[in-house]
């Protein structure tokens, strides 16, 4: 089973890469030249725009910690856990791990799953939110047939709904339930009774979390949809760098998609052939150009390379047991 499905990311990311190629022989080498000229050193500080995102994140993260970790150990894990998110077509599941492993000298590890579930909710909740904002942004900025703009509204409605019966659900013992559902299909699980313990632990912490102190869960939203805002800006300042000037809507949707697509190409590492594809669409609809747009998600997807490395040598150096960063 675990051979068929590397199998199948394998073909998704050999279809992503030739997609890529092809996009890439679209617009040129002259036009790729000419943006690395355009960019020169102003990638450093393009690049150093992760930082700020990274930072707001781990403030949510660390508001709905109540406060118990330190906010640069949890931008530390943050750091290195996006790194294996975006290298590994894993959806999340790889470098989510690789967080909890990184903080569990400062925690029980059924607190820290806790903590992840929730707080992975949260962000999947404020990105939905974003997408339908950008959405109903693009309405008034792009020209869509009718039939397109029914179909993507319902899409985002269908999500928003699916998202909040997870909450329900989740409130309700939603672990537990997958194991219990396991079981049911006769899926082989060791030590299942100590799992089902563990489950009903984790549910009822889960259930603690949505309970507990109402400001600090406002808090954690907040940071998590800034942290959506602040790759909007980013979005200004690289095509500002570009020779290109767009206001904060126009940012706001193009950011939008930009999310879209990484919900719907997750299981492609960086969404490679993707991104560019949807940035070519998007940005000759905005009158942009669309070697504009495969430009523009070149300059993040050589920053994201960027910001995998550093997250990889940062687990290099990284020890469980290490003291607070």
């Amino acid at each position: 089973m675990a051979k068929k499905t590397s199998k199948i990311k394998l073909i998704f990311l050999i279809i992503g890469f030739t997609f890529f190629c092809f996009i890439l022989n679209k617009i040129g080498l002259t036009a790729i030249k000419e943006a690395i000229a355009k960019v020169g050193w102003y990638f450093i500080p393009i690049a150093l725009m992760n930082i700020f995102w990274y930072f707001s994140d781990s403030l949510g993260w660390h508001y709905l910690l109540d406060k118990k970790i330190s906010v640069f150990r949890l931008l530390h894990a943050q750091i290195c856990g996006e790194a294996i998110n975006n290298a590994t077509p894993s959806l999340q599941i790889a470098g989510e791990s690789i967080k909890g492993v990184l903080l569990s000298s400062k925690m029980q590890t059924k607190h820290i799953i806790s903590t992840l579930i929730v707080d992975n909710t949260i962000k999947h909740l404020t990105s939905i939110q974003f997408i339908a904002i950008g959405f109903l942004l693009s309405l008034f900025i792009i020209e869509m047939p009718l039939s397109v703009k029914i179909i993507a509204g319902a899409s985002i409605l269908i999500v928003i709904l699916l998202l909040f019966l997870v909450i329900f659900l989740q409130k309700k013992g939603l672990v537990r339930k997958l194991l219990s559902l396991l079981m049911f299909f006769r899926i082989p699980i060791k030590n299942i009774e100590d799992k089902l313990s563990h489950a009903e632990e984790i549910d009822q912490l889960i259930l603690n979390l949505y309970k507990k102190n109402k400001t600090n869960f406002a808090l954690c939203f907040f940071f998590h949809f800034l942290a959506r805002i602040i790759n909007a800006l980013d979005a200004i300042v690289i095509l500002y760098v570009l020779g290109y000037h767009i206001d904060f809507i126009t940012a706001f949707v193009i950011q939008s998609m930009n999310q879209l697509v990484n919900f719907l190409f997750s299981f492609i590492p960086l969404a490679i052939g993707a991104a560019e594809g949807s940035h070519y669409i998007l940005f000759k609809l905005l009158t942009l150009g669309a070697t504009v747009g495969v430009i523009f998600s070149l300059i993040r997807r050589v920053r994201g390379v960027v910001w995998i490395g550093i997250g990889l040598l940062l687990m290099t150096f990284s020890k469980k047991d290490s003291s607070s960063i």
